[in-house]
């Protein structure tokens, strides 16, 4: 558990030093190729680390994979963008780690190049992606972590009010993982100006839902997820616990709401996408099943804390106010900073101490006797020596 607290805490501390304490020029850049490029090798490298690694999960795909002749793919009843990625990574050979170490690159990647691209705070969009436990879900949910990164593009074009490629993104995102489709009506949802009005509705929605979920659940799941039928999925929640970081980085971006709209009026869309992360994730209280959908509203979760954090550097730095303005913004900065740094700490020990997608203990390729002997197994599949004779 202290090798995931120490990786963040230094990786963080290295970003805060570089980022802010140095004038090299490409500083954001290197910060982000260093840091996702670090956490990419941790998870190229890892063995059995995640619930989903074993036979019954990824290693049983790929072995499925290597089974079924590309001309009968569609027969793989699994997403079929995920698939073809497969297909496409078998050209590379048949270890298993192969698949790890393909789907650990392009998760970095994408995690990566949003958090340079979109993020207005770099560091602080490291610490939330990792700390928010999408490092942790990228190692066990696989196809919903590069689903979820995928869709988190279209994010900036609901922002920009571009609906056709939003749908696009997102129906690439659902070949991946189809829990995506469910973001198909929420490009509406993100349009509208959460005002206390609107709030108090949705608050009431909310709770009606909740106390009706499992009325709803046994709808929905005839028709979509019907696997999960009767299994803990279902019939099991989260503790209570889990909604304490989701409600306070709603509320702290609810409270910022006008700081934030006023920068940039599209800012909205990453206050609504806050409280329906906050909504899936007290659903999930009655239904474990249920969480897996808040992934898709962390990003835009993500880039509305960095913009804020970014909103109140920048006021106490302003040379036209007064000073005594500038030291009550520093405060503020400082206040909130803390509040938020603290909210994602809970949410991260959640899950190392739970165990959450089966992250412990780490361990590598490198140390694990069992790999070695699959490996050597390998080898001598592709080529047979027999020994000389005596």
């Amino acid at each position: 558990m202290l090798f995931y607290i120490i990786l963040m805490i230094v990786i963080t501390l290295f970003g805060y030093l570089l980022c802010n304490k140095t004038e090299f020029k490409y500083r954001n850049g290197l910060f982000v190729a260093l840091a996702f490029g670090f956490l990419c090798f941790l998870s190229c490298v890892r063995y059995d680390v995640g619930f989903d690694y074993s036979y019954g999960g990824y290693t049983g795909m790929w072995r499925q994979v290597h089974e079924t002749p590309f001309s009968d793919f569609m027969s793989i009843n699994i997403e079929k963008g995920f698939i073809l990625f497969l297909y496409f990574l078998k050209l590379f050979g048949q270890n298993y780690q192969i698949m790890y170490a393909g789907t650990s690159i392009v998760i970095a990647a994408l995690a990566g190049w949003f958090i340079y691209k979109y993020a207005e705070d770099k560091v602080w969009g490291f610490f939330m992606i990792y700390g928010l436990g999408m490092f942790y879900c990228s190692m066990n949910f696989i196809r919903q972590t590069m689903s979820c990164l995928v869709f988190s593009y279209a994010i900036i074009a609901a922002k920009k009010k571009k609906i056709i490629p939003y749908m696009i993104i997102t129906l690439l995102a659902s070949t991946f993982h189809k829990s995506a489709l469910i973001m198909i009506p929420m490009y509406f949802l993100m349009q509208i100006n959460l005002t206390n009005m609107i709030l108090t509705i949705y608050t009431v929605i909310s709770m009606t839902v909740f106390f009706s979920s499992p009325y709803i659940l046994k709808i929905v799941t005839k028709i979509w997820y019907g696997e999960y039928v009767g299994s803990y999925h279902i019939t099991t929640g989260n503790k209570f616990y889990y909604i304490i970081t989701p409600l306070i980085l709603f509320a702290v971006l609810y409270f910022f709401k006008d700081k934030l709209c006023k920068k940039d009026k599209t800012n909205m869309v990453y206050i609504n996408c806050a409280f329906f992360n906050l909504f899936f994730y007290l659903i999930s209280c009655h239904h474990r099943l249920v969480d897996r959908f808040t992934l898709f509203f962390e990003p835009a979760v993500i880039l509305g804390i960095c913009a804020l954090m970014k909103i109140l550097s920048d006021e106490k730095k302003q040379p036209d106010i007064p000073r005594a303005e500038r030291s009550k913004a520093a405060k503020l900065h400082i206040k909130t900073g803390i509040i938020t740094a603290t909210a994602v700490m809970i949410i991260n020990m959640v899950y190392l101490i739970e165990n959450g997608h089966g992250i412990l203990p780490y361990q590598t390729i490198f140390t694990s006797d069992d790999f070695k002997i699959y490996s050597q197994t390998l080898k001598g599949y592709d080529n047979i020596i027999e020994e000389p004779v005596d």
